[in-house]
């Protein structure tokens, strides 16, 4: 079967002008990495954060297609340039955030991955789209995970021709040797791939890139003035693992607010954490409630505390009709412990979701 799928043709053959799968590796490096050159790993070692310090989905109003990566969809998208040498490809999740990107930079192609993001396949995913786009952007130098993503890519390629069945083609119409062929494939050591790939990173679990804030798995932890809304998914993950640490963990947290009493008896707002509006607009609500039920005054929030979408004002905060039954949320939250038996395990979780809560910002 193995060479069935390299000598027999089941695609019509349609080649890119540039064909890295009739390349060695060696030549592959040479042509794309024509300097030799290669970089620190630290050499363009983004973050989530800072990375949407720049990249704004407005920019890439062209949609390419979806990736999932556990039970999460993310979207590929183009902005549109018409000069192919100019062009920008970027994958964004959920929130609209960018989590990687393919650009220019000084002539040479550049694939920027976040750290939180590495190793899902996302840079793989934009090397493919844009070799279709523009297969001669060559390389300015690689890092070591550049190194790496480039060897996938030539493996993929690879395997696609084998797929295709588009080596038989080529030996039959006498555009390649069978000699030739087994020379390109003696690169393709997959073994020592993985080991490379082990040395760089450990390994990951894409199951860990969870849907989280799903309507129907929210719950909100009330305490004496503070709430905490996050998703119920995190119970069990927290409760097998006992680890509050990674950035996939810590986006189950949805929404923080810590109200501290004053001599006086009024309240300010001593925490503020929103994923989203929609949390923002749940939190506001939590609050009147708790100005209500405790008739007190909800002071200005400290002025060195900031929220991307807004800061809860006194006069949104004390709106009439907006009011949630705290007792409902309780007995919800409960409900979703009721799996675990042992009582000190579901003490524990309970405790390291709400310290969870204030890492996250």
């Amino acid at each position: 079967m193995k060479n069935k799928k390299i000598f027999e043709e089941t695609t019509p053959y349609s080649p890119s002008k540039i064909q890295p799968a009739l390349m060695t590796w060696k030549e592959y490096l040479d042509y794309y990495n024509e300097h030799d050159k290669f970089h620190p790993s630290e050499s363009y070692d983004s973050t989530y954060k800072k990375i949407n310090t720049y990249m704004d989905i407005e920019d890439f109003p062209v949609f390419i297609k979806r990736i999932k990566r556990g039970d999460v969809y993310f979207e590929l998208r183009s902005d549109g340039k018409e000069n192919i040498n100019d062009i920008t490809l970027a994958i964004f999740d959920k929130y609209k955030k960018c989590v990687g990107y393919a650009s220019d930079e000084w002539g040479a192609l550049l694939i920027n991955v976040v750290k939180e993001y590495r190793d899902y396949g996302f840079g793989l995913e934009l090397k493919k789209e844009y070799f279709k786009i523009n297969p001669y952007k060559k390389s300015g130098g690689y890092t070591s995970h550049g190194l790496l993503l480039n060897k996938k890519f030539w493996i993929s390629e690879i395997k696609r021709y084998m797929a295709n069945g588009w080596y038989s083609l080529l030996i039959k119409r006498g555009d390649l040797t069978r000699e030739r062929l087994k020379e390109i494939l003696s690169g393709m050591d997959m073994v020592s791939l993985k080991k490379y790939a082990e040395r760089l990173r450990g390994e990951k679990d894409d199951s860990m890139v969870v849907d989280w804030g799903n309507e129907k798995d929210i719950v909100v932890m009330v305490n004496d003035g503070e709430f905490v809304v996050y998703d119920k998914k995190l119970i069990d993950i927290i409760n097998k693992e006992k680890n509050t640490e990674g950035f996939f963990i810590k986006k189950g947290i949805l929404g923080h607010i810590l109200l501290q009493s004053l001599m006086d008896g009024d309240v300010v707002i001593k925490r503020y954490y929103s994923a989203n509006k929609d949390m923002d607009t749940l939190l506001s609500k939590l609050t009147a409630t708790y100005s209500f039920l405790y008739k007190v005054k909800i002071k200005d929030m400290d002025s060195d505390l900031d929220n991307q979408y807004f800061k809860p004002t006194k006069e949104r905060l004390s709106g009439k009709g907006v009011f949630v039954d705290l007792n409902k949320l309780k007995n919800q939250e409960n409900a979703s412990y009721s799996h675990i038996k042992n009582k000190y395990d579901k003490k524990e979780t309970r405790h390291l979701i709400h310290e969870l809560a204030y890492g996250v910002e």
